[in-house]
C-alpha cells in the first residue's frame, strides 16, 4: 500500500526577500464520506482511501452521515451501515429525496453490503445507488470505481455549464443545470445515473451509441460486469421517457450496433 508523503513547514526557509515567488496552492482534494458501521472496517477503508489522496470524513451512523453530507458535501459517499432504520439503502433514499439541496442529491453514492445476489444490486440502485459492490472488495475495485464515479461527477458538472443549459426535444425538455427533466409539461424524476444517461443520448441525438461508449463516458469506466446494471438504467429510462416502454420508440436498441435517441 503506498505511504503517505511526509508533511510540515521547513525551519530553513530562505528569507522572504530572497524567495522565489510562491507556488499555486494545491487543488483541493476529493472529498469522501465514508459511512462504515464496523469500527475495523472503517478504520482500514480509511487508510487506503487517504493513500490514494482522498480528503475522508468518517461516520458510524445513519445520521451523522446525513449530518456530514449536508454540512461537509463531499464529492463522494460511500455507504456500509447496516443497523436499521437508517441503515445504507435508507440513507441513500434520503439523500436523493433532498430535492431542495442539489448537490446532496446528485453526490456520487457507492453502496457496499455483504448480500451478492442481483436483487440487492438491483434494490441499492432504484433507490438511488450509482453502484453496489458485495463485500469484501478489493482495494484497488473499490479505487476504480471511487475514481470512475468522481470523474463521471466531473465531466457532468463540466458539461452542464460549457454548453446550452436547457435542451428541448419533442415533448422532452432537459435542464442541464438543474438537472430538472419535464415531459409533456410534468417533472419526471430521474436518479442521477438516468439523468447522465439522458443528457448523452440528448447530445448525441440520432447517432448510435454503443454499449463502451455508455460505460466509458456515462459510468465512467468500461467492465464487461457492468452490462447489466446497463440495461437495468436503460429500461428504467425508457420507463418514465417513452410512451409505451415496452414498444420503444425515443430509446431504441440497434441489435449488433448500440442504441439510438430520436428524442
Amino acid at each position: 500500500m503506498p505511504r503517505s508523503m511526509p508533511t510540515g513547514n521547513g525551519t530553513n526557509a530562505s528569507p522572504a526577500d530572497t524567495a522565489p515567488p510562491a507556488a499555486s496552492p494545491p487543488a483541493r482534494a476529493s472529498a469522501v464520506l465514508l459511512a462504515q458501521s464496523d469500527p475495523g472496517l472503517r478504520q482500514a477503508t480509511s487508510i487506503v482511501l487517504e493513500a490514494a489522496g482522498y480528503e475522508v470524513h468518517r461516520c458510524a451512523t445513519g445520521d451523522e452521515t446525513i449530518d456530514l453530507v449536508h454540512g461537509v458535501r463531499p464529492n463522494l459517499v460511500l455507504l456500509d451501515l447496516a443497523t436499521p432504520p437508517l441503515d445504507s439503502l435508507e440513507v441513500c433514499r434520503q439523500l436523493r429525496g433532498a430535492r431542495s439541496a442539489p448537490r446532496v442529491s446528485r453526490v456520487p453514492i457507492i453502496l457496499l453490503g455483504e448480500r451478492c445476489e442481483e436483487i440487492d444490486a438491483i434494490v441499492s440502485l432504484e433507490v438511488g445507488a450509482d453502484e453496489y459492490l458485495c463485500k469484501p472488495v478489493g482495494t484497488r475495485l473499490l479505487l476504480a470505481y471511487t475514481r470512475a464515479l468522481l470523474r463521471r461527477a466531473e465531466f457532468a458538472a463540466a458539461a452542464s455549464t460549457a454548453g446550452v443549459a436547457l435542451v428541448a426535444t419533442g415533448d422532452l425538455k432537459i435542464d442541464l443545470v438543474t438537472h430538472d427533466v419535464f415531459r409533456a409539461g410534468q417533472r419526471v424524476s430521474l436518479s442521477p445515473r438516468e439523468f447522465d444517461l439522458l443528457a448523452y443520448f440528448a447530445g448525441h441525438q440520432g447517432q448510435v451509441v454503443t454499449r463502451e461508449q455508455l460505460l466509458t463516458r456515462v459510468w465512467g469506466y468500461q467492465v464487461e460486469q457492468d452490462t447489466n446494471s446497463l440495461e437495468v438504467h436503460l429500461n428504467w429510462l425508457r420507463s418514465k421517457i417513452e410512451p409505451d416502454p415496452s414498444h420503444p420508440i425515443r430509446l431504441r436498441t440497434m441489435r449488433g450496433r448500440g442504441y439510438i435517441f430520436t428524442g
